[in-house]
């Protein structure tokens, strides 16, 4: 029986650049996300969230498709972290109330001093 051996080059090395941008990434906007946390008001928090976090995801998938044009394959954790940033604002639309944005986004005219 004739033993067949697996290609040595199944697994591609990682350019270490590539490694530490999507990681650089990914911190800097889990960071902007607690500090979305931290400053907000607690219920215009998800929406504000969900819109970091489709934000996100549209960068990743630019920065995936742009290197794949350059013939320069990037790892495919870039389109998964995009896709997980989808999933993860998608669900934060879904959770969030519209109306609390509306009322935090609400233009208020000035007080008239009239009646004080």
């Amino acid at each position: 029986m004739r033993r067949t051996s697996s290609p040595q080059n199944s697994h591609r090395k990682v350019p270490n650049g590539d490694r530490f941008a999507i990681v650089a990434f990914v911190a800097i906007v889990t960071i902007a996300l607690a500090a979305l946390f931290i400053t907000l008001p607690r219920p215009v928090v998800l929406p504000a969230f969900s819109i970091c976090a489709l934000a996100a995801a549209a960068c990743l998938a630019l920065m995936a498709s742009l290197h794949s044009r350059q013939a320069v394959r990037l790892l495919p954790s870039a389109w998964n972290l995009a896709g997980a940033f989808t999933l993860v604002g998608c669900a934060a639309a879904i959770l969030g109330e519209v109306e609390a944005i509306v009322e935090y986004t609400r233009f208020t005219p000035p007080r008239s001093r009239a009646d004080d």
